[in-house]
């Protein structure tokens, strides 16, 4: 009574320490896992049962291990030279006032360095030069 789920973005701003956020954010993320990986890649069944501390999920049919996908990625804040402005951006269905920095996944082969400058184009239209 008087709880509701909400998006971490929505709350974040209220958490008292910094190290919450990480918390929760892997909290939720292993929580979708669970809720999406619920049948075997090996076999089919439907028999998959947390395993490992909730870390990952095994099959009782074939006894095949599931575990969650890292998807490397980039969060970046991108500066002027003086460091006096930064380059935010929003999405059109955030509420007035929200704001974000920059961030994109990885593509195969790509450095994290060749990612950013390619988020930051692709995202703003800004090019950078990643600093050597």
């Amino acid at each position: 009574p008087g709880a509701a789920f909400q998006q971490l973005r929505s709350v974040g701003g209220a958490l008292s320490r910094d190290e919450d956020a990480g918390i929760l954010a892997a909290a939720r993320g292993m929580a979708v896992w669970h809720r999406a990986a619920r049948f075997c890649q090996s076999c089919g069944s439907g028999d998959m049962a947390p395993s490992k501390a909730g870390n990952a999920r095994k099959c009782g049919a074939c006894g095949a291990g599931a575990y969650p996908r890292i998807d490397p990625s980039v969060i970046v804040l991108v500066t002027s030279k003086g460091g006096e402005h930064a380059l935010l951006g929003r999405k059109a269905n955030w509420p007035e006032g929200r704001y974000s920095t920059l961030a994109g996944f990885c593509e195969v082969g790509e450095t994290l360095e060749e990612t950013v400058v390619r988020e930051v184009f692709e995202e703003s239209g800004v090019r950078v030069s990643p600093p050597s």
